[in-house]
């Protein structure tokens, strides 16, 4: 109860005038701390107090010094905590400097593309091919064959494996074959 007061203060009189960079660092420091998932805020809560504005106007430094706290975040058992680590990632992939940021953590990431939560898979797919200003050719590719789920999840976020749409060899499901001018991503 004590760390679902403490989380709450921080967030309202901190994000409601835009948090600084100890204020979102106290912020993560104590969803780490926390003793269950019913004491941290929801990222719709971050979200609608200015998480994001305080994100981008932070350093470049401030936010390596962020990063490892994100990371401490997602690898954690705790799904709330994870969530939140994400979100935070999701925040810096939002600036115009991420690629540079996000690069040396690419690898950490993709080991989550096999948890078998979605919650978790998806926000680490996006952050693999959206970083600013372009994706990092250092980012691992996904599977350029994926099922009809991951071809829809591709089309929104992966934006094609990187490539140019390109006619499918699997069939829909009136049978038709995918070729004769319909792209993958047309179909989704």
């Amino acid at each position: 109860m004590k760390n679902a007061l403490s989380v709450g203060l921080l967030l309202s009189v901190s994000l409601c005038r835009g948090a600084d960079f100890k204020q979102v660092e106290a912020i993560y420091q104590s969803i780490l701390s926390s003793n269950d998932d019913s004491s941290i805020p929801s990222v719709k809560e971050l979200r609608s107090q200015g998480m994001e504005d305080s994100i981008k106007a932070l350093t470049s430094a401030e936010i390596q010094a962020l990063l490892p706290l994100a990371k401490q975040c997602w690898q954690s058992p705790r799904k709330g905590v994870r969530t939140e680590g994400l979100s935070l990632m999701l925040g810096i992939s939002l600036r115009p400097d991420s690629t540079k940021l996000l690069e040396p953590y690419l690898d950490d990431l993709a080991t989550l593309l096999t948890s078998p939560e979605e919650s978790v898979r998806k926000p680490v797919v996006y952050l693999l091919g959206a970083t600013n200003p372009t994706a990092s050719p250092k980012a691992p590719r996904l599977p350029c064959r994926p099922s009809r789920r991951q071809e829809q999840l591709r089309g929104r976020v992966w934006h094609d494996c990187g490539r140019n749409p390109s006619p499918s060899p699997s069939r829909s499901r009136d049978g038709s074959s995918g070729v004769g001018g319909r792209t993958a991503a047309s179909r989704v």
